[in-house]
């Protein structure tokens, strides 16, 4: 671009030519976009505004959502702590009330049961709300913990005529209540067995000694063997 001048009797030319600054290249080319604010350019992901680029956060601080249907561990022991704690009113059922979730794991059956049937927490209880919140709280110790324990695999329950007859001879040894079951014989018979199996059934024998569900069926099963 030329501009001609006249400045008294003297002539002059000047000549400007338009230039491009740096930056002004970089965005012209994509490859550079300014912040907001400043003269820096920042390098901008592919496929990523400025603006996305600005507004995310480092995954650090983000919160994780707490669920509203479920109470947390600090409101749980607003409800329990004064009580159930060392020298509280409660201490002798539980004191670890202010403690950790593994704590209150160790509780959790026996709390649940103590909310649903509204003993616990005294002396003004829980709202509704509350109370379905509390539950579902101890609810979820109870699961978690019980992923925690492996279930055990229950060993095989089975007698033969010592470990049975080991149950009745302090009853029916020699000498003793009638019947004798002292030997294999006195095992046998088709109205023997039937007796037999009778009192263990209604569990009024073995006398004395309290047998399992799956203990009772294998002494049953013992006893139609002969």
């Amino acid at each position: 671009m030329r501009f001609v001048g006249i400045v008294g009797v003297g002539i002059f030319l000047v000549s400007c030519s338009a230039t491009v600054s740096p930056v002004a290249k970089d965005l012209k080319n994509g490859g550079f976009t300014q912040e907001k604010g400043t003269t820096e350019g920042k390098a901008q992901p592919p496929g990523e505004s400025a603006d996305q680029v600005q507004e995310k956060k480092d995954p650090a601080e983000t919160t994780a959502s707490v669920d509203p249907n479920i109470m947390n561990l600090d409101e749980a022991k607003e409800k329990c702590a004064s009580c159930h704690q060392p020298g509280g009113s409660g201490s002798s059922v539980w004191n670890t009330a202010n403690g950790t979730e593994e704590d209150w794991k160790n509780i959790a059956v026996e709390a649940r049961a103590a909310v649903d049937a509204n003993t616990m927490p005294p002396p003004s209880g829980l709202t509704e709300p509350d109370k379905g919140r509390m539950i579902a709280y101890l609810q979820k110790l109870i699961e978690e913990a019980s992923e925690a324990t492996p279930t055990p695999t229950p060993t095989p329950v089975s007698y033969n005529f010592d470990t049975a007859k080991a149950l009745c001879v302090d009853c029916h040894g020699k000498n003793q209540k009638s019947p004798r079951l002292t030997r294999t014989d006195d095992w046998r018979g088709k109205d023997r067995k039937k007796k037999l199996i009778k009192v263990i059934e209604n569990g009024s024998m073995p006398k004395g000694k309290k047998l399992s569900p799956a203990e009772r069926d294998a002494l049953i099963e013992f006893v139609k063997s002969f």
